[in-house]
C-alpha cells in the first residue's frame, strides 16, 4: 500500500479508537456491546496492518499481550470497564507508533504517489467511493460502514478527512465527488412549529438534512424510530434501518441501481 494512503488509513482507524475510548459504559450490556466493537474495529486494523506490508510484523507489533488478563476470581463490572478502556487505548497507542515508523518502512517504487499538490489536481475515481451522512447515532454509522466495505466499496466518514485547513463546508466539497451517498435520519434533535411548542417531534440533525439535500439524485435515506421527515422531501421513499437488518439488502439494491458495482452475495 502507498505510504500516503496507509497513513490516511491508519488515521482514521485511530479516530475510531478514540470515539470507543469516549463511550459511557454503565453496565454489563453496554460492555458486551462495546467489546463488540472494539473486535470489530481490532479485527479491521489487523487486515490493514497485513495489507500495508508484505510481513505480519505491523500486525506482531500491534498486538497488546494479556488481554483481559486481570484476576481469575470475580470482578465488578467497574474493573472490567477499566480493563476494556485500557485495551483500547493499548491499542490506540500501539496504531499511533506504527503511523510514526511509517516513513522508516521502504516503499516499493510502483507505489510511489505524486505530491499532494499533483494529487490535488487530479480527479479521485468515484466509481467505490460513497459518503457517510450521519448524526450523533454512532452505532448506526458504524454498521453502514461496514456494510460498505463488505461490498467491497470504500467509506467516507467526513469528520475521519485530514482538514489540511480547509472550512467545513470547503472539506465537504472537497469530498462529495462520489459515486453514491447514505444519509441517516436518526433522532438526535426534537423540533416543532411555533404554534406547537409543546409538541416536540424527533428530528435529525441540520447538518444532515442539509447533506441529504445534496445528494439527492444519488441517495439512499436510511430513517430510525419516529423520525419526522421533511416537507419537501414527503415524496421520496424512505427505508428503515430495522433491528433485523433487511435495510442492507435494500441499501445494496440502491446502490447497484445507481451503477456500482457491486456484489450482493457478500452481504
Amino acid at each position: 500500500m502507498p505510504r500516503v494512503e496507509a497513513a490516511r488509513r491508519i488515521g482514521a482507524q485511530i479516530e475510531k479508537g478514540k470515539e470507543l475510548l469516549s463511550r459511557k459504559i454503565g453496565d454489563e450490556t453496554e460492555l458486551e456491546d462495546a467489546r463488540h466493537a472494539m473486535y470489530d474495529w481490532t479485527d479491521y486494523n489487523e487486515e490493514l496492518l497485513k495489507r500495508i506490508v508484505d510481513t505480519d510484523e505491523l500486525v506482531k507489533g500491534y498486538r497488546p499481550i494479556g488481554i483481559y488478563g486481570g484476576p481469575t476470581g470475580p470482578i465488578s463490572v467497574g474493573e472490567k470497564v477499566k480493563e476494556f478502556y485500557s485495551d483500547v487505548d493499548c491499542r490506540v497507542r500501539g496504531l499511533h507508533s506504527i503511523l510514526n515508523r511509517l516513513d522508516l518502512i521502504p516503499e516499493a517504487p510502483e507505489l510511489k504517489q505524486a505530491s499532494p499538490q499533483q494529487q490535488a489536481s487530479q480527479p479521485r475515481a468515484i466509481g467505490k467511493r460513497v459518503f457517510i451522512v450521519h448524526g450523533h447515532d454512532e452505532a448506526a454509522k458504524e454498521s453502514v460502514a461496514r456494510l460498505l466495505e463488505k461490498l467491497n466499496l470504500d467509506p467516507i466518514i467526513l469528520h475521519e478527512q485530514p482538514n489540511r485547513s480547509r472550512t467545513v463546508i470547503e472539506k465537504f466539497e472537497d469530498y462529495s465527488d462520489v459515486g453514491f451517498a447514505v444519509v441517516l435520519l436518526t433522532p438526535d434533535d426534537v423540533g416543532a412549529a411555533n404554534e406547537e411548542v409543546d409538541n416536540l417531534k424527533p428530528r435529525a440533525r441540520q447538518n444532515v438534512l442539509f447533506e441529504l439535500g445534496f445528494f439527492i439524485k444519488r441517495v439512499c435515506a436510511l430513517h430510525k424510530g419516529n423520525v419526522e421527515i421533511l416537507s419537501d422531501f414527503s415524496g421520496v421513499l424512505w427505508t428503515a434501518l430495522d433491528e433485523e437488518g433487511a435495510w442492507r439488502l435494500k441499501l445494496g439494491k440502491e446502490i447497484r441501481a445507481a451503477g456500482l458495482d457491486v456484489d450482493l452475495n457478500r452481504l
